[in-house]
């Protein structure tokens, strides 16, 4: 019996000293956004191809790859190319089958 309890015991105080107190919060707030300048890649996540807009706008996702943007003036500008494709294409090992008009930012290396 006393090993049981001893479990048991043991048991509770390792469930107990896991807990945590989390401050919650009444009212959320808005989802993240970040801000960008100018033409920039979309992660393949959020749709992939080229934000086309001109000068600075905002999107509920991250830059990335992190690498190719920098900080321009608090803004992230894309340092790579943006390539226009009239349609389907080899991109790298892969093929890109968009059967349109799109664009792809590119790594010079």
């Amino acid at each position: 019996m006393s090993l049981r309890i001893a479990l048991l015991t043991g048991l509770v105080v390792g469930l107990v000293g896991a807990c945590a107190v989390v401050p919650v919060r009444s009212t959320p707030g808005p989802p993240p956004t970040w801000t960008y300048v100018d033409p920039h890649g979309r992660p393949r996540a959020f749709g992939g191809g080229v934000c086309p807009l001109q000068g600075r706008h905002t999107h509920g996702w991250p830059p990335a790859p992190a690498s190719d943007f920098v900080d321009d003036d608090g803004a992230w500008r894309d340092t790579r190319r943006i390539v226009s494709f009239p349609g389907p294409h080899r991109l790298g090992a892969r093929r890109c089958a968009i059967p349109t008009l799109h664009q792809h930012a590119l790594s010079d290396g």
